[in-house]
C-alpha cells in the first residue's frame, strides 16, 4: 500500500504543483534532480517524466502571463526543460526498429510503446507501434492487445502534419494488420492511404 501510494504520488505530483499553481516548488521539485531520478526508475522509458516536463513548459508560460518575470529567465527556464526532453525523446529516435520487435516479443510491450509514444514524427511513432502490434498479433492471446496498439497507430498516422507522411504511416499500418490476420482493420486504413493521396502534391509522386 506505502508503494503504491508513493508511485501514484511521483505520477500525479508535477500536475497537481501545476494546477495549484504551486509555481516555485515545481521548479525547485523539477530542477533538483532527485524526483526526475526516481520517475525514470519507476518508467525507464522516460515517458511519464517527459510528460512532467511537458507539463513544466506549460507552467513556466503560465506563470509569465501573471508576473512581471524577465524574459531572459522565462526563456532559460523554457530552454532547460526543452533540453531536458529532447534528451528523453532522443534515447526512442536512436533505437532501431528490432529493438522495439524484440521487446515485445520478451513481453515488455508496454515499456516500448512508451517509447513509440515519446517521438516527435508521427511517421515512426506509426511505424513502430505497427511493429509492436504485429509482434503481439502473432499470439492468439494477445490478439485484443495488438487491435488495440494498430488503432493507436492509425490515429497516430491521421495526426502527421504532411498527407505523404500520412499516405506512408497507414501503408506500415495496413502491411501489420495484413500480417496479423486483420483484413478488414486492413481494408480500412488502406481506404484512408487512397483518401489522402489525391492531396499529394505532384511533385511529391
Amino acid at each position: 500500500l506505502e508503494r503504491e501510494r508513493r508511485r501514484y504520488g511521483r505520477q500525479h505530483y508535477i500536475p497537481h504543483l501545476a494546477a495549484a499553481r504551486s509555481y516555485e516548488q515545481l521548479w525547485t521539485v523539477v530542477e533538483e534532480g532527485s524526483y526526475g531520478r526516481a520517475k525514470l526508475r519507476d518508467d525507464p522509458s522516460g515517458r511519464s517524466y517527459l510528460l512532467d516536463l511537458d507539463v513544466a513548459r506549460d507552467a513556466v508560460i503560465a506563470s509569465a502571463e501573471n508576473e512581471a518575470a524577465g524574459t531572459t529567465a522565462i526563456l532559460g527556464q523554457l530552454w532547460r526543460y526543452s533540453l531536458l526532453r529532447c534528451m528523453l525523446a532522443s534515447r526512442a529516435e536512436n533505437l532501431p526498429d528490432e529493438f522495439f520487435s524484440l521487446m515485445a516479443q520478451l513481453g515488455e510491450e508496454q515499456y516500448v510503446i512508451n517509447l513509440a509514444e515519446m517521438l516527435t514524427e508521427s511517421l515512426w511513432k506509426a511505424e513502430r507501434l505497427a511493429l509492436i502490434a504485429k509482434e503481439l498479433g502473432r499470439k492468439p492471446q494477445r490478439r485484443a492487445d495488438a487491435q488495440t496498439v494498430l488503432a493507436r497507430a492509425r490515429q497516430v498516422a491521421r495526426d502527421s502534419a504532411r498527407c505523404e507522411l500520412r499516405v506512408d504511416a497507414f501503408i506500415k499500418v495496413a502491411e501489420a494488420a495484413i500480417e496479423i490476420g486483420e483484413l478488414n482493420l486492413a481494408a480500412e486504413v488502406w481506404d484512408d492511404a487512397c483518401r489522402e493521396i489525391p492531396e499529394i502534391p505532384s511533385a511529391s509522386v
